[in-house]
């Protein structure tokens, strides 16, 4: 009964992630463009733009039905993703570095809120036990869909302008769209799943302020995500650097982006076939989320010793797919144990505010280290931080285990599904 719904899902995944990575090295490399040190302020650009476009985005939230809502979104987004590839195809020199610097900032933003709403919809319609059975084959449809985009993009990136590739990712926008028209009605009707019965809540992101200030099990993901995004950014310049240093055209550093893309969701579907349902299922929330901070550890631990091009692409690789295959769905299934209300006005500003925060964190601590002390000291620093990391880790697998059997009576069906007019939080409890 849970098989067509979560095709449905996967599906409409695949054509959303398949348009991004269209559309994620044309990014990476127009901020490249401008010089490494461009990126640091790019990241800061993002975080005060990304709280700007909050309270519109709140506001459209709060007054559209679900449906219209997210139809609104994705407007907004091929719309203006139409209104860039004209404007790139009638610029160049320095306009194009500042176009292509609005791109990077425009691109960032408008991802995280597409994310955001199709992961916040999803932790809203599956229960616990149920997410641990459909989060895997979801991920799936969007590991193969990062495959299609970064195939694309990585053979057709040396015969299309940028304006090609961006009419490309605006077809299969559109034809996402479509399919989140099929999969609303489909949901609406499917038992094993639960439709919400209010607008999406990012709008009240702040609000979950409070609630995050409440709990320790969600400072708990504040932390893990913090960790992670702080890592991430660590890495990207590093890749920026190194890239920089090794590539010289902008049609090879968009293809090499694209071909890193690739080569790590292709790694990402073999690990979701084989092992992500496995360990979340035998190993555990709290093994899991483990496996990402370790592969971090170990990865700055060779960029210490070889900063190398092939040692920054194994790195990238084998951490994306420990991110996607592992991370990523176990990340996405400590939301499930809350309450409604928690699951939105949390993760609504973890995934906007403390991700982005996290991004300028980062930035700023790598221009800090990389100017008071030396460029080769990032490692370090980043080791330190993955052991941190990794002990949190482990404190919410724990603390997601707690919850668990302590809102769950001994005699309980975790995979029945919720009587008719029955609460889900009250059927959780």
């Amino acid at each position: 009964a849970e098989v067509g719904p979560a095709l449905l899902c996967a599906l409409r995944y695949f054509l959303v992630l398949s348009a991004w990575f269209i559309i994620r090295p044309v990014r990476e490399q127009l901020g490249l463009a401008g010089g490494v040190e461009n990126l640091n302020w790019l990241f800061l650009a993002t975080l005060g733009v990304t709280l700007a476009a909050t309270p519109v985005y709140g506001a459209l939230a709060h007054r559209l039905s679900r449906g219209a809502f997210i139809a609104t979104v994705y407007a907004i987004f091929v719309g203006t993703l139409l209104l860039f590839g004209v404007s790139f195809s009638h610029v160049d020199g320095p306009a194009e570095v500042w176009l292509g610097r609005a791109f990077y900032i425009w691109a960032s933003v408008l991802n995280m809120f597409l994310i955001a709403v199709f992961t916040a919809l999803m932790v809203d319609i599956w229960c616990f036990e149920r997410s641990r059975r459909a989060f895997g084959l979801i991920a799936l449809g969007g590991t193969v869909g990062a495959i299609s985009g970064s195939a694309i993009t990585s053979s057709l990136a040396s015969v299309l302008p940028i304006t090609g590739l961006l009419a490309i990712s605006c077809v299969i926008f559109l034809a996402a769209a479509a399919m989140m028209i099929v999969v609303q009605r489909r949901l609406a009707t499917e038992r094993p799943v639960r439709e919400a019965r209010e607008p999406l809540s990012l709008a009240k992101a702040a609000e979950g302020v409070t609630l995050v200030a409440r709990s320790p099990y969600l400072l708990g993901v504040c932390a893990f995500m913090l960790c992670l995004t702080v890592l991430n950014s660590f890495l990207y310049f590093e890749q920026a650097r190194i890239i920089a240093a090794n590539v010289e055209t902008r049609e090879a550093r968009t293809a090499i982006f694209a071909q890193i893309n690739l080569w790590t969701q292709s790694l990402t579907l073999a690990a979701q076939i084989f092992l992500t349902a496995h360990a979340l299922r035998r190993l555990g929330t709290a093994i899991t989320l483990l496996t990402l901070p370790l592969v971090t550890l170990g990865g700055f631990a060779a960029l210490a010793i070889s900063p190398t091009l092939g040692v920054l692409i194994a790195f990238q690789v084998i951490r994306g797919a420990s991110n996607y295959g592992f991370a990523k769905p176990a990340r996405e299934t400590l939301f499930t144990v809350l309450a409604r209300s928690e699951k939105y006005k949390a993760k609504g500003f973890i995934d906007t505010f403390v991700y982005r925060g996290g991004d300028a964190i980062g930035a700023l601590s790598d221009k800090a280290v990389t100017g008071w002390i030396a460029v080769g000291a990032i490692p370090y620093v980043a080791m330190g931080i993955a052991g941190v990391w990794g002990v949190v880790a482990v404190m919410l697998g724990m603390q997601q285990h707690r919850i668990v059997a302590r809102n769950t009576p001994p005699d309980a069906d975790l995979t029945a599904t919720p009587p008719a007019g029955a609460s889900p939080a009250a059927f959780r409890r």
